[in-house]
């Protein structure tokens, strides 16, 4: 699933908790097991005798009866109430849409087409024997490891359904009324509830600097690493997270299918020995996560939980710094001794680490502090989506037609507004918080000393005796350090840690490793010296950015809710909204912010700079430096530049180049005809064709 954006790409206090909370106990992990599998992936095909067709999926878990029976209906709930729109009672409204009758539609999240399979099972029997035989391949019946048997199954069940039985059961739909996010999304969301204990909240965790970090380069090399650097680091964040509560847990980018994450699960045994999709080195080494998270999590470990991140990664980038600095000391040996007395202040001061969080209000109390203005919204409360779909709940809706229970009956309806109480005290936390000053201690000793050539800030390595330190260094690491740059301590480390770190900590143990880092890192680093070394006299560097990443993470880009609507939902809510008491018309409604939103979001962002990308730079001679969802860094010879990024702009996009507005030089859809399949295309969906890379060439 590809993004459909542009041709670019108050708080209620915590309770503090001991860190010496225990971890979760074997049941936790059976719980959220459970409601994983409360409603089983083939649901729409059967709706009727789902809870039936679940059995056979309990079995191949090793649940009970009585495990399944103990499930926390409130967390199916809550999952509902984040994701769905509230309808009118099927029964009184007449408003039922059969999945099968509705072409077995999934609408793009994003916008775009509805995606309808070419080929599936139509049958509840038949889906559900497809799902089974991908379920067998786990092998997860036998033992009481269920934190693996719950992680495995988030991971690899998905997945294998589509990709060894039919690609279609990706888009197994939650709700056929509103058939824009997924089963697997939702049970996943539903387990995620039952580790927050009926206390939710929203923990958002966010590294740094950024732009700057990366852009303080001397190398290509340099600019892939700082970039990976920091995704390295976030994925650590992230995991630590994943650990206590499960990676569920994680709403925004989401963790599944991340390779760093699938390295860590195959590391720990949580995976078995089965090849996942994101399996090849060049995707192992793609830096594709964003700078913040956005965690689910219990109210009472949330500030536990943040600290826990934090050290985490803290001490991930302490062991890094300290493998850079034994292998100085390595090559200087008796040589220069005090080079590193500026060291430990300067990476003390790096990466910067905020984070907040926030207990969900009721949502009645959530809607009357919005209507108060806290957060402040765009446009104002009164044309907020979710005030649309609060007044379609409690005033369009025919009252014959009503649920027995409203919106603010669950705290999850107001998932919109907890999220941006959440971004508004996260972005006046950071223009308040206290800060280091940059030079506590010596500042004065350090005067006459260079300050490092990329950053201008940092004091270079050496100290006094800068100058002899800098000629052995380079005498002794001539392949790392080349020409008269002097550099301090992040500079150095964001040079050396892809060979002094980064080797190491991506080796596996298996007999039969799937990632071999130290040969990708080698190749990486002669393909970009390669473009730079190449005959050719002209290169020139491709910066792609999304348009208003902000927008579409805050949900201020989301689609018209029609369009998320099956065609009997839309025509009733057409008929039944009120323009003149909403000042909207219906086809004017966005879809509220949900969890399934952010979910889409994630995964066209992750896929298209893992999947689409590198085939597209490749394509065009080009070496690709780094692909981080909507930012893509890479070198082209400067003829190719143009055609290159008009085809990441239709891999982004999601569209095709054949199309009547498209305006698609010749190459750009031979190219792009080659990586995609275009056969069946639905605008918003894009499908790889199973060619080797390496194959897909320019034209003579």
């Amino acid at each position: 699933m590809s993004a459909s954006s542009s041709s670019r790409f108050v708080c209620a206090p915590l309770p503090s908790r001991p860190m010496s909370t225990p971890a979760p106990h074997a049941d936790f992990w059976k719980r959220k097991l459970a409601a994983y599998l409360h409603d089983p992936p083939h649901k729409p095909v059967g709706i009727r005798d789902h809870e039936q067709q679940r059995e056979s999926f309990r079995i191949r878990f090793g649940l009970s009866e009585h495990d399944m029976r103990a499930f926390e209906r409130s967390s199916d709930w809550q999952a509902a109430a984040a994701d769905r729109l509230i309808f009118p009672d099927p029964a009184r409204s007449g408003l039922r849409v059969e999945w099968d009758k509705s072409g077995l539609e999934f609408r793009h999240p994003l916008g775009g087409d509805p995606l309808s399979p070419v080929a599936f099972g139509r049958t509840a029997a038949l889906t559900e024997d497809q799902l089974t035989r991908a379920l067998d391949a786990l092998a997860l019946r036998d033992g009481q490891d269920w934190k693996t048997k719950f992680i495995a199954g988030w991971r690899l069940w998905p997945e294998l359904a589509a990709r060894e039985q039919n690609p279609h059961h990706a888009y197994l739909v939650a709700d056929t009324r509103i058939p824009d996010h997924t089963l697997w999304h939702h049970n996943a969301l539903a387990a995620a509830f039952v580790a927050c204990a009926g206390e939710p909240a929203f923990l958002l965790f966010q590294i740094g600097p950024v732009q700057d970090f990366i852009a303080q380069a001397r190398k290509t090399q340099d600019l892939w690493a700082g970039s990976y650097l920091l995704s390295f680091l976030v994925a650590q964040g992230m995991l630590a997270i994943a650990e206590e509560i499960g990676p569920d847990a994680i709403i925004f980018p989401q963790l599944r299918g991340v390779p760093l994450a699938d390295l860590h699960w195959w590391k720990t045994g949580r995976v078995g020995d089965l090849e996942l999709r994101a399996s090849h080195s060049n995707e192992l080494l793609t830096p594709n996560l964003p700078n913040r998270f956005l965690a689910l999590v219990p109210a009472s470990r949330a500030m536990e939980l943040a600290s826990t991140a934090e050290t985490t990664i803290q001490r991930t980038w302490s062991d890094i710094a300290a493998s850079v600095k034994r292998f100085l000391d390595q090559k200087l040996g008796t040589e220069c001794v005090g080079w590193d007395g500026e060291w430990d202040d300067q990476v003390a001061r790096f990466p910067v680490i905020d984070w907040v969080t926030h207990r969900w209000a009721e949502s009645a109390t959530a809607i009357e502090q919005a209507a108060r203005g806290s957060p402040p919204f765009e446009g104002g409360w009164e044309n907020h989506p979710l005030r649309h779909a609060q007044r379609w709940a409690e005033q369009f809706i025919p009252v014959p037609h009503r649920e027995s229970y409203g919106p603010t009956s669950n705290s999850a309806f107001a998932w919109a507004l907890h999220y941006a109480a959440t971004d508004w005290k996260f972005a006046a936390t950071k223009n308040a918080r206290r800060f280091a000053q940059w030079h506590p201690d010596g500042a004065l000793e350090n005067r006459g000393t260079p300050k490092d050539h990329l950053d201008g800030r940092n004091e270079v390595l050496g100290g006094a005796a800068h100058e002899r330190f800098w000629t052995t260094l380079r005498q002794r690491c001539s392949r790392q350090f080349k020409g008269s740059q002097l550099y301090g301590a992040l500079s150095v480390i964001k040079r050396l840690w892809p060979d002094t770190f980064l080797s190491d900590a991506l080796k596996l143990d298996r007999a039969k490793p799937v990632f071999d880092p130290v040969d990708a890192i080698a190749q990486i680093d002669a393909a970009i010296e390669g473009a730079e070394e190449d005959a050719e006299i002209y290169y020139a560097v491709l910066a792609f950015d999304g348009d208003n990443m902000g927008r579409w993470i805050s949900g201020k880009n989301a689609p018209p809710l029609v369009g998320s609507l099956a065609e009997p939902a839309a025509a009733y809510f057409r008929e039944h909204w009120n323009v003149s008491a909403a000042g909207i018309p219906a086809d004017k409604v966005k879809r509220p912010l949900s969890p399934g939103y952010h979910a889409a979001l994630s995964e066209a962002l992750a896929n298209f700079g893992l999947y689409c990308v590198r085939p597209i730079v490749d394509a065009f001679d080009g070496q690709l430096i780094y692909a981080g969802g909507d930012d893509v860094l890479a070198m082209l010879p400067a003829r190719n530049v143009f055609d290159c990024a008009q085809a990441l702009q239709f891999a982004f996009r999601g569209v095709h180049p054949d199309a009547a507005d498209a305006h698609a030089s010749a190459e750009v859809r031979r190219v792009l005809q080659e990586i995609f399949d275009y056969t069946r295309h639905v605008d918003g969906f894009l499908t790889l064709r199973k060619t080797e890379r390496a194959d897909v060439g320019r034209g003579s």
